[in-house]
C-alpha cells in the first residue's frame, strides 16, 4: 500500500531523529522550515506502517547515493520526500519504490524553464512545453507537470534526472498527477518491488 501525506511548510516538527535534523541543517539551510516540515509528514505516514499504533516516531534514517534517505532497518519500507515555497509532501510504501515531487507553480519564471526544457526535456517533452499551441499559463503549467514527472521518476530511480525521459518509461513505471491546487503541482512514480 502506497501513502501520501501534504502538509503546509511551518507545522512543527515532533521527535525527528537527530541523523535528520543534522541533514536537514547541513543540506537545507534555505529551506529548513519546508525540510522539516516533509519529515514531519514521513513520520506521521510511519504511524501507519508501524505494529505498535500511536509510534510516529522514525526508524534509523541513513542517506546512500546521490543523498537518498532509506531506513536501513526496514528495507520492506520505501518512502519519498519533497518541498518547495510553502509546501511539503512525503510518499511511503510497502509495496512499491515511490518517488515524489512538488513544486509551486511561478509564472514569472517561464523565460528560465524555456531554457531548461531546451538543456533538460527531451523529444516528445520537449516539444510539448514549446508548442505555439500553448498560452503562456498553460505552457508554465506544463513545465511543471512534467518536471515534477521527471523528479518523481529519478527519485525512485535514483538516478539523476538528465536521465530520466518520461515519455519512454518501462511498464512497471506507473507516474500519477496528484492534484493539490491551483499553486502546486505534485507528481508520484511508483514502481512495483522485486
Amino acid at each position: 500500500m502506497t501513502r501520501l501525506l501534504f502538509l503546509t511548510a511551518g507545522i512543527p516538527a515532533v521527535r525527528l531523529p537527530q541523523e535528520v535534523l543534522l541533514h536537514i541543517h547541513a543540506h537545507h539551510q534555505k529551506d529548513i522550515a519546508e525540510s522539516m516540515t516533509a519529515y514531519e509528514a514521513l513520520s506521521r505516514l510511519n504511524e501507519h506502517f508501524e505494529t505498535k499504533k500511536g509510534n510516529r516516531r522514525l526508524p534509523l534514517i541513513e542517506y546512500g547515493e546521490r543523498g537518498k534517505p532509506y531506513f536501513p532497518n526496514k528495507p520492506n519500507l520505501t518512502f519519498s520526500i519533497a518541498h518547495t515555497r510553502g509546501m511539503a509532501v512525503a510518499a511511503m510504501s510497502d509495496t512499491e519504490i515511490v518517488g515524489i515531487d512538488i513544486e509551486r507553480i511561478d509564472a514569472g519564471r517561464l523565460p528560465s524553464h524555456k531554457k531548461i526544457a531546451e538543456s533538460r526535456f527531451f523529444g516528445e517533452e520537449r516539444r510539448m512545453l514549446l508548442s505555439e499551441r500553448l498560452s503562456s499559463h498553460e505552457q508554465v503549467r506544463c513545465f511543471y507537470w512534467l518536471w515534477t514527472r521527471k523528479e518523481a521518476v529519478a527519485k525512485a530511480l535514483n538516478c539523476p534526472i538528465l536521465d530520466v525521459n518520461t515519455c519512454r518509461l518501462a511498464a512497471d513505471v506507473k507516474l500519477l498527477s496528484v492534484p493539490v491546487d491551483d499553486l502546486y503541482i505534485a507528481s508520484l512514480c511508483q514502481i512495483k518491488q522485486p
